[in-house]
């Protein structure tokens, strides 16, 4: 018996070393599936990430594409009513020539004058303005008291 006993001791001598020999691949085998979970993971990720890059450059460049629309569309409104301002100011330029000119009446455009009247002596003064309107030769006044 003792003989049978040291057989099966030696039996599991034999299998103990070669099931801590399969242990360690099993602990390997799982790190190394941990390892390609993880690899997977980080795969999806990037997939993810390029995805919503792809994405954010097509708005990005929808943005840039309206804006240069709308800037165009303003410069374009711009210019035209520029050019609208200067066919206007010809027109006035023509018509203020045409019109006869009153002896006394100003030359040029219609003009404004701005006259402080007033004692020296005090320091009330009263503002006058003074108006001459080309089209009709009429001279204004506005000032405290007129209407």
């Amino acid at each position: 018996m003792e003989q049978a006993t040291a057989g099966q001791i030696q039996n599991q001598n034999q299998r103990q070393p070669q099931s801590n020999r399969e242990a360690v691949p099993a602990t390997g085998n799982s790190q190394q599936d941990e390892l390609k979970g993880l690899s997977m993971m980080m795969q999806e990720l990037l997939q993810g990430m390029q995805i919503q890059g792809k994405a954010l450059n097509q708005v990005s460049t929808d943005i840039n594409t309206r804006m240069d629309n709308m800037f165009t569309e303003l410069n374009t409104k711009y210019d035209t009513v520029s050019n609208h301002i200067k066919r206007i100011d010809v027109q006035l330029a023509q018509t203020a020539e045409s019109v006869k000119r009153q002896q006394g009446t100003l030359l040029g455009k219609s003009e404004i004058k701005v006259v402080l009247d007033g004692d020296p002596h005090t320091d009330t003064k009263k503002l006058i303005i003074l108006f001459s309107d080309l089209s009709s030769g009429e001279r204004h006044t506005c000032g405290p008291g007129t209407p």
